[in-house]
């Protein structure tokens, strides 16, 4: 669940679901010039996967967009997101024989 403060922490808003039901954890959250957040995570199921989603206060979720399947171990790390201009780029390790970071540029 994420939760947005206009008034430095003294007040917040209502918490917003971030996951899909199945999350695994490993957050990142990205404050957007716009007001809004960009948030990544793992979720899981039989693997697991690098999702994203834009939430901001008093507004419906965004929906959920796969960035890229992930291995659940935790050698696969954490998803990291940065602002590059206007773009978000995630990077994470993508494990295997050799492990590789890979990255993605979002337009939010």
């Amino acid at each position: 669940k994420a939760v947005f403060s206009s008034d430095a922490g003294k007040t917040f808003s209502a918490p917003i679901v971030v996951d899909d039901g199945k999350p695994i954890g490993r957050v990142d959250v990205l404050a957007l010039p716009s007001g809004q957040a960009m948030v990544s995570w793992i979720e899981g199921g039989k693997t697991g996967e690098i999702r994203v989603r834009k939430i901001a206060p008093g507004a419906p979720r965004g929906p959920s967009i796969v960035v890229a399947p992930t291995s659940l171990s935790t050698s696969s790390g954490f998803p990291k997101l940065k602002l590059n201009g206007a773009d978000v780029v995630v990077a994470w390790t993508q494990t295997g024989k050799v492990s590789q970071v890979k990255t993605a540029i979002l337009k939010p």
